[in-house]
């Protein structure tokens, strides 16, 4: 049975990608005038990153809401605490405390619930420590959301095969596959699930898809 532990969103020495993550969404809050009665634009890519750390939730599809109109997202001042924790958060998952780093993410939440990126690292804080169900929860928070991740639903779907609800973790990893169809490991999960299943023909098609994409048999 090919059962690992999960996955992360992101490598483990990922303290660049992180400060990198903080500095750009302050930088462009910070540069719009408050007082100036005008709207922020912005690339996707951007737009993603603001809304992933719960800042500038907006169903409008190039504005970011004015400095100024009430709002329960954080502030910038707020993301730069929260920036602070989340590289202490990474030291401590790269140093493999586990524990510590769940501790932080924790904190994290505590003041930004809508955190996107911190409930998907907490998911894997729990993991990394054998409590699988555990991280069912706040895996679930980024599986129903707008940003989840191949790899979140791979997460996901490990914490449901430890549960042994096997139609749940299918249903993940054919999502992470719809994400990222060259996700090797949903590839492999799949293969033995539907092995399982007795699903000769389901076995085959991903037996040949896990060869094309890795070379192995």
């Amino acid at each position: 049975v090919f059962l690992p532990w999960g996955e992360e969103d992101s490598p483990s020495d990922a303290r660049g990608a992180t400060f990198e993550r903080y500095r750009r969404a302050i930088e462009a809050v910070a540069n719009q005038g408050a007082l100036s009665g005008e709207r922020l634009e912005q690339s996707s890519e951007l737009r993603r990153e603001l809304g992933e750390l719960g800042y500038a939730e907006t169903e409008r599809e190039s504005e970011v809401p004015h400095p100024l109109e009430p709002s329960e997202a954080p502030s910038p001042l707020d993301m730069v605490e929260e920036q602070k924790l989340t590289l202490e958060a990474q030291r401590l998952f790269n140093e493999g405390d586990y524990a510590g780093c769940e501790r932080v993410h924790a904190q994290i939440l505590a003041r930004n619930p809508q955190n996107t990126h911190s409930w998907a690292r907490m998911g894997i804080c729990l993991i990394r420590q054998k409590r699988h169900l555990e991280a069912v929860p706040a895996l679930e928070r980024v599986y129903a959301s707008d940003r989840v991740t191949a790899s979140a639903a791979v997460n996901l779907g490990v914490c449901m095969r430890v549960a042994g609800r096997t139609d749940r973790a299918i249903e993940c990893f054919e999502k992470a596959l719809a994400i990222d169809g060259s996700h090797a490991q949903a590839v492999r999960h799949l293969m033995d699930l539907y092995g399982g299943k007795n699903d000769g023909a389901g076995v085959e098609a991903m037996r040949r898809r896990f060869e094309e994409l890795t070379g192995q048999r």
